[in-house]
């Protein structure tokens, strides 16, 4: 009698899960790890630790053939003089999602006129090109932003920032929280939404998450592997969780599970105002725990109008419990009731019929969806 085939599962996770690897085509983990993440992974966030190269497009290849279901990110240097001779095979690859081009800000007019060459190329290849955007230590904010729009009239189809380096940016290097906050509230109140690829210290992802997306959510819905083979919650953390040129994934994945104080601190007291992102103006200091509560929190459906209608901004997977949520790296749990209603979110129908249907609650539940940015309302 046969034995059946042993199963690899990771233990589990929110969903989407990110699995965010900083790839090395010389590394001898990469093919055992692709077998341990590839069936439970939501999103595989490669980037590129050098040049596009075609040992890359091969294990993104690779990735594509597989039969699992997850989407692919590709982030790359957009000075990479090469990169447009692989824009063709990347068009073919089916699971690949987006493609973001890593540039620094500020910067001269020549690597913002190749950035915007290389986006045009992308487009035109029929890829989804974005900019991931790497502001400097004592960046003007008024720079920042005329540069963002300045990104994004180029034709990135999605905008994020995160810190320029690891080393530059803990809990005594942080930003003033109210000028990078308040800049990106006015960017989105404009029409450009940014996401934080990372958090920014001094920036409370949880008081503005009517703001922006924080695409690692502190290291609960990702991870991060860097071309050695470190296992880390996110880019930015000194605490290695694993060795995966030494150790097997999943006796790794069980000490993240149960990882803490790993990220650098949400907010740090102390910090001066500042016209820019300055990470040198603060001291140390104790966490400020205290929460503002949000403005959007005290909204109730009572007063919203009966004819708008709800349209869907995400992918709904269903569960057996329920369905998941997914919008780009964000994620939402439901339930099999609330995978019922979200199920019914498709732009035609208005709030009056999810009431009469499903009562106060269901139209609690798609505003809810609507303020964390799962739902558009129109008339």
């Amino acid at each position: 009698m046969k034995s059946a085939a042993a199963v690899i599962n990771l233990p589990l996770r929110p969903e989407p899960f990110v699995f965010r690897l900083e790839f090395n085509p010389e590394a001898t983990w990469n093919s055992r790890l692709i077998e341990e993440i590839s069936a439970s992974a939501s999103i595989i966030q490669l980037e590129a630790a050098g040049p596009l190269t075609g040992e890359i497009l091969d294990f993104l290849t690779n990735l594509d053939d597989r039969q699992e279901s997850f989407s692919l990110r590709l982030l790359v240097r957009s000075d990479d003089e090469a990169l447009e001779e692989y824009f063709g095979p990347l068009s073919r690859l089916k699971k690949l999602a987006a493609l973001m081009l890593i540039i620094a800000a500020p910067a001269e007019e020549p690597a913002v006129s190749r950035l915007k060459g290389v986006l045009v190329a992308a487009a035109s290849a029929g890829l989804k090109p974005g900019a991931l955007i790497e502001p400097h230590p004592g960046t003007a904010l008024p720079e920042l932003k005329n540069f963002i729009h300045r990104v994004r009239q180029s034709g990135a189809l999605e905008v994020s920032l995160r810190p320029s380096l690891r080393a530059a940016f803990h809990s005594d290097n942080v930003s003033s929280e109210n000028t990078l906050s308040r800049c990106l509230e006015e960017l989105k109140n404009s029409g450009i939404p940014v996401a934080l690829e990372e958090c920014f210290p001094g920036i409370a992802a949880a008081r503005h998450s009517n703001v922006f997306e924080l695409s690692c959510r502190r290291g609960s819905g990702s991870c991060f592997i860097d071309y050695q083979g470190a296992v880390r919650v996110c880019r930015q953390s000194d605490k290695i969780l694993g060795d995966l040129s030494k150790e097997k994934p999943r006796d790794i994945w069980q000490k993240f599970l149960f990882a803490e104080d790993v990220c650098p601190p949400a907010e740090i007291s102390g910090c001066q105002e500042a016209d820019g992102i300055d990470y040198r103006r603060c001291e140390k200091g104790k966490v400020n725990e205290e929460k503002k509560p949000s403005e959007s929190s005290h909204l109730t459906p009572i007063n919203l109008d009966s004819s708008l209608r709800p349209g869907a901004l995400f992918t709904l997977r269903e569960k057996a419990w329920g369905a998941v949520l997914i919008k780009g790296l964000d994620g939402q749990i439901l339930s099999r009731r609330g995978a019922e209603i979200a199920a019914l979110i498709d732009g035609r129908k208005t709030l009056s019929l999810f009431r009469k249907k499903f009562g106060l609650r269901g139209v609690q539940l798609v505003l809810a969806l609507f303020l964390k940015g799962f739902v558009r309302l129109e008339k």
